[in-house]
């Protein structure tokens, strides 16, 4: 064998999915169209899969839309059975934190929580009853489902794990009698497995995999990929070439960095007329097998966003085994997402949270998700190499259902899914485009990790340095790192080709939702609160220091270039606080402000406001209301009765800050305690 090159084994272990069984946040834009489901609202479960006689606790949300109102503070949560309508439960729009675990009352977002044991196995449909003030019958406003699943038995996944054992040592015995002939190991392998008591059929036409059918009716996969002498990975799951003849495509050197025939392979884009700009400045990087592949690619990725002229951006990094499950269903919350990872046929990514039989995750969710196909296991993975000795694992995959499911909807995102055939099917790029990614780059074949490392240098820094769309991303399309006589990787962009980060400012009255707006901490979108609308629209954003369950405060700000066409920032604004009245005069100043940094750090606040500073605005003591508008019990947070300034509108002078990028910040802070709640409401935020 060349000592040049090793080879490990991932072992994916297949079984199917419908959604996502965590606790889901609300929706970060306006409510999707129910499309078949005529419903006018949205149900959204916590759990929506589950295995056949086990309790489960769940958490429920209804939304509903802007300009729908049902005027009740309490809706009917129902269950189908046989034909009847089961009463589970009430879901309340309150603000009874305690009972009902509402955060905000008059939000228009019912909340419910309770438990279940749900015995027939398959679908089960849950609806919201209601009856609106005027109407003399009860209509249904939403639906959604949970689906059954019978357990996994512990022995089928042991027995699985065996045989991926064991196909691994007839795969090396070969390699040993036979060095560099990868396709007769594969043969090998096919023929012995083929001939296993637990194993229905072995197939091996999907690339360099070999799928599995066990009598336990479950999947599984093997996958080939390569290692080098030192231990780091060569290709993101399957082999690139053979590694007994490690030959490298030949590109002319008048090709070498314009591409070879088109900057990209362009299939599938999107209408011309849909959004071009990428939602939020958020970037995350998943990277679970840093350890393996090398730190490379993350940290230029990393680097690209840290020195950013006109930047504003917020680099999360999930590593190694910091990469979990839990993790993906966040994804929805990022404007740029680059996944470095293994992959197998343009249908799963691996994670790096390793299979643990005995958590709290594997018996609560992962169990139905594993049994329903939305998750995959993956076995044998290489995930370390300490001095050239390989550390191996059992880690999930996430399938393509499984992004179908997320939570939320995507701000127009970009992903780079740097992984093995990520476009080879257009399973994963179809789930992540439905659900709101914009651009996806990924690789028709098995991809060397240097050609991942040089397209990752390419593509933010034509985004981020060069200020270009992702059509204009020009690279080497074919990988030129791949040993012949094997298929080289072409890379591949699907979506839209005129994607980019643009520092214009937009939607200033979320009727877009967040887009184009980040967030930190607690920032929402909501078509009412109480009896308040917004000022102009649909939609008002509202930042808080920690209504209901969350206790972060909260900010929303866009980094912007401030043309020279423009001199004054202007908002409406309405101050809502538990903190009046009791609490004027003293330690507990939560505070309103909105600041405007500049790109070399420097921030210059515009605009702040006390408790004690709008009291003395509004004429407001201890005991007077003065000018403040006494909204509870109609309006109400948490602890106390809330009091409001009104909507009122404030503007500023920038004309100093033309021709500079510069982020504008609205945040809401709180100062000597987490417990009383104060919340601004923000809309027709506009630059003139």
């Amino acid at each position: 064998m060349n000592h040049v090159f090793r080879l490990f084994l991932l072992i994916s272990v297949f079984f199917g999915l419908f959604s996502c069984a965590k606790e889901l946040p609300l929706p970060d834009g306006p409510i999707d169209d129910p499309g078949a489901n005529s419903y006018p609202a949205q149900l959204t479960f916590s759990v929506q899969e589950v295995i056949q006689g086990a309790f489960f606790e769940y958490d429920a949300w209804l939304n509903l839309p802007a300009g729908f109102e049902l005027g009740v503070d309490q809706v009917d949560l129902v269950h189908l059975v046989n034909g009847n309508t089961n009463i589970v439960d009430g879901l309340y729009d309150n603000g009874d934190l305690d009972l009902h675990h509402d955060e905000i009352k008059g939000d228009g977002v019912y909340t419910g929580r309770g438990s279940l044991t749900l015995e027939t196995l398959g679908e089960h449909i849950f609806r919201v009853i209601a009856t609106p003030v005027g109407a003399m019958e009860p209509v249904i406003v939403a639906e959604a489902r949970i689906f059954v699943f019978t357990d996994v038995p512990g022995s089928a996944l042991v027995s699985i794990e065996q045989v991926h054992n064991q196909s691994v040592d007839i795969l090396e015995q070969h390699l040993i009698s036979n060095p560099g002939d990868l396709d007769g190991g594969r043969t090998a392998m096919i023929n012995w497995l083929a001939n296993q008591k637990d194993v229905i059929s072995a197939d091996g036409y999907q690339g360099n995999a070999i799928e599995l059918f066990h009598k336990s009716g479950l999947h599984s996969i093997l996958v080939l990929s390569q290692v080098d002498a030192f231990g780091k990975a060569i290709t993101k799951g399957g082999v690139s070439g053979d590694p007994g003849r490690p030959e490298v495509v030949r590109v002319p050197v008048e090709k070498q960095t314009r591409g070879l025939t088109l900057p990209i392979d362009r299939m599938g884009l999107r209408d011309e007329s849909d959004k071009d700009r990428i939602g939020n400045r958020k970037v995350l990087i998943y990277a679970p097998f840093d350890a393996a592949f090398g730190s490379e690619e993350r940290l230029s990725t990393k680097q690209y966003f840290s020195d950013a002229t006109c930047g504003g951006f917020t680099v999360d990094e999930y590593i190694n085994q910091a990469a979990t499950v839990d993790v993906v269903s966040t994804f929805h919350q990022y404007g740029t997402i680059h996944l470095t990872t293994h992959g197998t046929g343009g249908h799963s990514f691996l994670t790096g949270e390793v299979v643990d039989s005995n958590s709290t995750n594997y018996k609560e969710k992962y169990k139905a998700l594993l049994k329903s196909g939305k998750l995959w296991v993956a076995s044998n993975v290489v995930v370390q190499v300490n001095n050239q000795v390989e550390i191996k694992r059992s880690v999930y995959a996430i399938t393509a259902d499984y992004i179908s499911g997320l939570p939320g909807k995507f701000p127009n995102t970009l992903l780079y899914n740097s992984s093995c055939e990520s476009t080879k099917s257009d399973a994963l790029e179809k789930a992540f485009l439905n659900r709101g990614v914009a651009t996806y780059f990924g690789f028709s074949e098995n991809v060397t990790v240097s050609y991942c490392e040089d397209i990752a240098h390419r593509i933010f820094k034509t985004i981020i340095d060069e200020g270009k769309s992702t059509g204009e991303v020009i690279v080497n399309t074919l990988d030129p790192y791949t040993g012949t006589p094997k298929i080289p990787a072409t890379f591949q962009l699907r979506g839209s080709d005129k994607l980019m980060y643009s520092n214009t400012f937009i939607n200033g009255g979320f009727e877009d939702g967040f887009y184009g707006w980040n967030k930190e901490g607690d920032g929402r979108y909501i078509a009412k609160l109480g009896m308040l609308n917004p000022p102009e629209g649909l939609y008002m954003g509202v930042i808080s220091t920690g209504l209901g369950f969350t206790t972060a405060t909260g900010s929303v700000y866009q980094t912007v270039n401030i043309p020279d066409s423009i001199s004054r920032l202007s908002l409406w604004y309405n101050y809502l606080s538990e903190e009046f009245l009791e609490y004027i005069g003293s330690q507990y100043q939560d505070e309103f402000k909105i600041v405007l940094r500049e790109s070399n750090g420097i921030s210059h606040v515009l605009y702040a406001r006390t408790i004690d500073q709008v009291a003395a605005e509004f004429g407001a003591s201890g005991g007077n209301p003065g000018g403040l508008i006494e909204v509870s019990p109609n309006i109400q947070f948490d602890q106390g009765g809330v009091y409001m300034t009104g909507f009122h509108k404030l503007e500023f002078d920038i004309s100093a800050y033309k021709g500079q990028c510069v982020t504008i910040i609205f945040a809401c802070t709180d100062v000597g305690d987490s417990i009383y709640d104060t919340a601004i409401l923000l809309d027709a935020i506009t630059l003139q």
